[in-house]
């Protein structure tokens, strides 16, 4: 049963790798109808980027599911990057039912002082956002999600990235 249960965990763990590879901008979030393709005459491009936050168990590890809001169809696990522009926000929050009990803290690893990130809401409520300044470099900012679940009894963290691009 345990050898079954293995290769039952591989496959899973190829699926969800080649579905990651097959991402596409859609149109799914929240019941919106805008893609963002980039910007159309007329069309105002969203200032602020939500990345959206699920819990999972697979090996008896804890991970993140996570997609942001330029990107509704791609969830990626663990190592999301997420492309950012100059003075965009940036806000983490879980999805609805997810199984994350609370998102203790983000934390940018190694980044420039000026990046700030701030807490709103309290306990399971909280979510976080970071202002990304208008003459931010480009480049990619790894940060850290620090979150308890249902599924475990530990803190987990898990470390993502942002990309800022012009």
């Amino acid at each position: 049963m345990k050898k079954f249960l293995k290769h039952l965990t591989g496959i899973v763990f190829v699926i969800t790798i080649l579905i990651a590879g097959s991402c596409r901008t859609g149109d799914k979030q929240n019941g919106s109808t805008t893609e963002n393709n980039g910007p159309a005459m007329g069309v105002m491009v969203p200032t602020q980027v939500d990345v959206y936050l699920n819990a999972i168990l697979l090996d008896g590890q804890v991970h993140l599911l996570m997609y942001d809001s330029k990107k509704p169809d791609c969830e990626v696990m663990d190592n999301l990057f997420t492309v950012v522009n100059p003075g965009n926000t940036v806000k983490w929050q879980k999805v609805k039912d997810s199984k994350i009990d609370e998102i203790i803290d983000v934390q940018l690893v190694k980044a420039d002082s000026r990046f700030e990130i701030s807490s709103d809401g309290i306990g399971v409520m909280r979510s976080f956002k970071i202002d990304i300044p208008d003459d931010a470099d480009t480049g990619t900012i790894k940060y850290e999600v620090e979150f308890t679940t249902t599924l475990v009894t530990d803190t987990s963290t898990i470390d993502p990235y942002l990309r800022i691009e012009d």
